[in-house]
């Protein structure tokens, strides 16, 4: 288990600083302000990731920067196009790849797809370049290691060399759900939210009034959860004049989505399919070619 990582004590000006900095535009600021406001408060780096949904590297990585070069780690890299040839080295372009091949879900973000701003935000996240980069670095690197974006989505999409395979034991499923009368197939996906990492918004209000969301700060005597999670189930299956009636099935539950609460999705969503008649749930998940649960 690694040691607790804290950063050092703010300044008055490095504090007022870090709280213009969770209201700026720019996500990268509102997140690495965070960080740092969460570490000076006491909370441990793996409280933090969970709360902001990155990885725990992600925040030591912030914790250090922060303790060696202060309120700079705040202030982006160039995006000048003089950058984009240089910014990646030849030993770096293959974890670049690595981190393309997976989720974006699996560096703490809520999107199952890549774009380049945000495989440049977690490139610079993970110390592939020493300064943050634009989006067009990413496109940059690729043409120069001979690869193209446009082409690099197939791979960045389906990496898996059975993924061919799975797709069409996923079409074989769905024909087989459909012939049946008394089974459903479903498309399955979830997130969540921190009550602590509230974006730069402002709410409509009466006129002349002004207000705006504040950013709340746990307290260990706070009751109520960290974290809000959803899952949402598209659900699909003939009905009795053989026409297909879809519907949407939420659940929205106190804390992340963990393995004890997912398992007590499932088991509402076989109770709800049961209800609707259906005997068995065809489920296909993100990361998954599929999964069946009888009702």
């Amino acid at each position: 288990m690694r040691p607790p990582i804290y950063v050092r004590k703010l300044t008055k000006k490095e504090k007022q600083a870090l709280q213009v900095g969770v209201r700026s535009k720019e996500p990268f600021v509102i997140r690495r302000s965070q960080i740092v406001l969460a570490s000076a408060r006491g909370e441990k780096a793996i409280e933090i990731a969970t709360m902001l949904s990155c990885d725990d590297q992600t925040v030591r990585n912030v914790i250090r920067g922060f303790n060696q070069n202060g309120i700079a780690i705040l202030k982006a890299g160039s995006r000048r196009p003089h950058a984009t040839q240089a910014a990646f080295s030849a030993e770096n372009v293959e974890p670049l790849k690595e981190i393309l091949h997976q989720s974006p879900r699996n560096f703490g973000r809520v999107t199952s797809l890549w774009t380049l701003g945000l495989a440049a935000e977690v490139s610079y996240e993970n110390d592939l370049v020493r300064e943050r980069v634009s989006g067009e670095t990413i496109r940059a690197t690729l043409k120069r290691f001979g690869m193209k974006w446009t082409r690099a989505k197939h791979w960045i999409i389906s990496p898996d060399p059975d993924y061919e395979r799975k797709k069409k034991r996923r079409d074989r499923l769905i024909k087989m759900a459909e012939s049946q009368p008394d089974w459903a197939y479903s498309f399955q996906d979830e997130t969540w939210w921190s009550r602590f990492a509230q974006p730069d918004l402002h709410s409509w209000v009466e006129r002349g009034q002004s207000t705006k969301l504040i950013q709340q700060t746990y307290t260990k005597a706070d009751p109520d959860p960290k974290a809000l999670a959803c899952y949402g189930l598209l659900v699909r299956w003939k009905n009795d004049k053989a026409h297909f009636k879809e519907k949407i099935w939420l659940r929205f539950v106190a804390g992340n989505p963990c393995k004890e609460l997912t398992l007590k999705y499932l088991q509402w969503s076989c109770a709800k399919a049961r209800q609707s008649g259906r005997h068995v749930l065809v489920i296909f998940w993100d990361h998954a070619p599929g999964m069946s649960a009888k009702s």
